[in-house]
C-alpha cells in the first residue's frame, strides 16, 4: 500500500520526532508538489511524491545524527525567509532567531532613529537579512572573512528581495567607519567543550576561533567599540553568546560606561549579550 502524506507525520509523532517546522522543511524539500503548510493541509490523503524512505533517512539524520537541517535540505524557510547554505557555512540556528527578533524589537521601540548597522561574522548573512527584511529602513553592511560566507550572504539577499551591502575583510578591519549599531554572532566554542561530531558536516572554524580564545571576538568589540559606534550616548551592540559563558564576559562589560544585559533564548538558555546606552 502506497504512504501519504499523512504517514510521514504520523511516523514522526510516532517517534516522538515532534518539531513541526522541521519535520515540514524535510517534506517540502523531498516534495514536488508541496511546498507549504496550507498544501500539506490539504493532501494529507494524497500519496507522496518521493521515497518514504528517503523521508525517513532525513529525519534520522537529524534528530539521531545532528546534522543541521541547512544540510539535509536544499533551502530552509528561516523567518519568513529563504535561506540556502552553501558548503562550509554554519547552518543558521534556532537559538539566532532569539536575537534576530531582539535586535526587531530594538530598532522598532527605543532605536527606532537609527539608521545603519554592521553585522560582524555574517556567515549566511541571517541576522543582517532578518533585521533588513523586517525593518527595509535600516542600511545594513555585512561582513565577514570568508569569501565562500559573502557569496552565500549575497546569494540568500537575492533569493528574498533584499539590498544589503557587504565587504570581506578581517572584522577589526570594520572599525574604521562609524555605525548606530552592531550585531555579532562570533566562533563563541571553546576547545574543551567542541563536539567533534560536529565536524561530519561542518569547519571547525564555524565554531572555534582561530586564536584558540572562545571571547576573543567579545573583547576586541567591546575594547574598541569607540572606534566604529557613531553616536556613543544612543546605541546598542547584539551578540550571540555561548549558553556557559556569563561569567566570562560579565568582567569585560562590568563598571563601563554603558549598560549591559544577557537574554535567553526561546528554550531558556542564557545565549545573547546586549550592551546598551
Amino acid at each position: 500500500m502506497p504512504y501519504i502524506f499523512k504517514d510521514c507525520l504520523l511516523y514522526c509523532n510516532k517517534n516522538d520526532f515532534k518539531n513541526n517546522a522541521i519535520n515540514y522543511e524535510i517534506i517540502y524539500n523531498l516534495s514536488y508538489t508541496i511546498k507549504n503548510i496550507t498544501e500539506l493541509t490539504f493532501n494529507l490523503n494524497t500519496v507522496i511524491d518521493f521515497n518514504f524512505e528517503q523521508f525517513v533517512s532525513d529525519i534520522i539524520a537529524y534528530y539521531k545524527l545532528n546534522k543541521p537541517i541547512g544540510q539535509i535540505v536544499s533551502k530552509i524557510r528561516y523567518l519568513n525567509m529563504d535561506i540556502t547554505t552553501f558548503k562550509g557555512i554554519l547552518n543558521p540556528r534556532v537559538e539566532t532567531e532569539s536575537l534576530i527578533n531582539l535586535a526587531i524589537k530594538l530598532l522598532k521601540r527605543k532605536y527606532s532613529d537609527l539608521r545603519k548597522g554592521l553585522d560582524l561574522c555574517c556567515g549566511t548573512g541571517i541576522i543582517g537579512l532578518g533585521i533588513k527584511n523586517k525593518a527595509k529602513h535600516i542600511k545594513i553592511i555585512s561582513n565577514d572573512i570568508s569569501k565562500t560566507a559573502i557569496k552565500n550572504t549575497i546569494f540568500n539577499a537575492k533569493a528574498n528581495n533584499l539590498k544589503i551591502k557587504t565587504v570581506r575583510c578581517d572584522f577589526k578591519d570594520m572599525f574604521n567607519k562609524k555605525y548606530d549599531f552592531i550585531t555579532c554572532n562570533p566562533p563563541y566554542v571553546a576547545k574543551d567543550d567542541f563536539d567533534h561530531e560536529l565536524l561530519k558536516f561542518e569547519n571547525i572554524e564555524n565554531f572555534i576561533s582561530e586564536k584558540g580564545d572562545d571571547i576573543y571576538f567579545y573583547k576586541y568589540i567591546i575594547k574598541n567599540y569607540k572606534k566604529v559606534i557613531k553616536n556613543k550616548k544612543h546605541f546598542f551592540i547584539l551578540f550571540e553568546i555561548g549558553y556557559n559563558q556569563e561569567q566570562k564576559l560579565k568582567p569585560l562589560v562590568e563598571n563601563k560606561k554603558f549598560k549591559f544585559k544577557f537574554y535567553n533564548d526561546f528554550a531558556n538558555n542564557n545565549r545573547m549579550l546586549l550592551i546598551y546606552r
